[in-house]
């Protein structure tokens, strides 16, 4: 079996609890790093508003989710909306002194991810201090329309059920411009719905 699919099962089944405060990032021995520091590039056109380039996908992203800030993410209160909140803030955002931020899509949200460990399944150098215990918002809908894919950044599941994606509930935001758009992920594409260790839900 997949050494990635195997450490994702690892940390559905007991290494993620319902209380991650406190946690400390697990990454088992052997396990590939699919997001090292070598991946990230700081930009920071406006003093105090870092942004993190990914040399591999040119996405640019806000370094600390939506309502943090400041160098290592701890000034201010992580702002958990709804899926139209977070539409919102996409477009008001003026970071980095930018206007052209989005939503990011379940593509580009997913190749944040750090498959090699979890407790945040994400690169804390270049991502510090964000919360992991709920779900993020990307602009990827489902047929249903009440529903949107959200991405745990505890163990880097993606999930579309009503249960984590009904758009009317609260959850994390990250923001993310530029891009070589979808042919930087054409090996990554969604099928109509997800079945491996990284993908959770049911057919829309």
């Amino acid at each position: 079996m997949n050494r990635r699919l195997v450490f994702c099962l690892v940390v559905v089944g007991g290494l993620v609890g319902p209380s991650l405060a406190g946690a400390q990032q697990v990454c088992p021995s052997g396990v590939p790093r699919g997001a090292p520091d070598s991946r990230y590039e700081v930009i920071e056109d406006v003093v105090g508003e870092k942004v993190i380039k990914d040399v591999l996908t040119d996405l640019q992203w806000q370094r600390c989710p939506v309502g943090l800030s400041g160098d290592v993410c701890t000034t201010g209160t992580a702002g958990a909306v709804t899926w139209s909140g977070a539409l919102t803030a996409a477009n008001a955002s003026t970071y980095g002194g930018k206007s052209d931020w989005r939503l990011p899509n379940v593509i580009e949200l997913q190749s944040l991810v750090e498959t090699g460990c979890a407790n945040p399944a994400i690169n804390p150098v270049f991502f510090p201090n964000m919360p992991f215990d709920a779900a993020y918002w990307t602009s990827t809908t489902v047929p249903n329309t009440l529903d949107a894919h959200v991405i745990e950044f505890a163990n880097g599941l993606r999930r579309y059920t009503s249960f984590f994606g009904r758009k009317s509930l609260n959850r994390y935001v990250r923001l993310v411009r530029a891009g070589r758009g979808d042919e930087a992920f054409a090996s990554e594409r969604p099928p109509a719905f997800f079945q491996s260790g990284f993908e959770v839900g049911e057919a829309p």
